[in-house]
């Protein structure tokens, strides 16, 4: 082999290591890339669990301080049955707003009549005639006259009002009405019967701005005409 052909084949040697050592970079590059772009999946991965655990726990502190200030806010009255004598006694619904005092003023109160028992899962018995008038009936001992101080025509609900802090506002009130087999003296008396010592219920439910609405539950004596003091921060 002449001096050309050994100077060739060294040539064709060098450039196949070359080839190989280059080949051979270019795996050990792939797999660093590949191992660099795992790390990099991993730690963004963790990173956004842990922004994601954050954010939960931001949202979990937000709510439970959301409910605090919601619940020290609660307004707190007081309510009452007053009789007036106007030439025949007549009972109101007296409330007085308290406070606290961080509202002001509150932008509509409804106030509801409860029954004394949830009638509407007893079994309906012959026809299911009776089942409108049932629920139709103010299961307790005093309603709301219809149409007066804005009150629904079944005497259960008023017209939503708005009150100042410190406000008093009174509300008329009568018996409540026996349904239909509650029949003549003896099913008045029955009624009455039924009724004479128990305490009108109410639902007093407030929304102010943007808070969430407060509901509030009462039970108020008819018979000493105590009031009764419901709500108020952090109940």
């Amino acid at each position: 082999m002449d001096t050309k052909d050994l100077l060739e084949s060294g040539i064709a040697g060098a450039a196949a290591m070359f080839s190989g050592w280059a080949a051979w970079s270019a795996r050990q590059a792939a797999r660093s890339s590949d191992s660099n772009s795992q790390r990099a999946n991993q730690i963004s991965e963790s990173a956004h669990r842990t922004a994601e655990a954050a954010r939960a726990t931001a949202e979990a502190v937000a709510r439970i301080e959301e409910g605090r200030f919601h619940r020290e806010l609660t307004p707190e009255m007081t309510v009452q049955i007053v009789v007036h004598d106007r030439g025949e006694p007549q009972r109101r619904l007296k409330i007085h707003w308290l406070g606290p005092a961080a509202l002001q003023h509150l932008d509509s109160v409804n106030i509801s009549i409860r029954d004394d028992w949830d009638r509407t899962t007893v079994p309906v018995l012959g026809d299911g005639r009776n089942v409108e008038e049932r629920d139709r009936t103010i299961w307790g001992p005093l309603r709301f006259p219809p149409r007066i101080d804005n009150a629904d025509e079944l005497g259960r609900h008023l017209g939503s009002f708005p009150m100042e802090l410190h406000d008093t506002r009174e509300f008329q009130l009568e018996g409540s009405f026996r349904p239909s087999w509650y029949e003549g003296a003896e099913g008045e008396e029955r009624w009455q019967r039924q009724y004479s010592r128990s305490p009108l219920r109410l639902w007093i439910t407030c929304t102010s701005g943007s808070y969430r609405p407060w509901t509030l539950s009462a039970e108020v004596d008819r018979a000493t005409l105590m009031s009764a003091q419901i709500g108020g921060p952090g109940r």
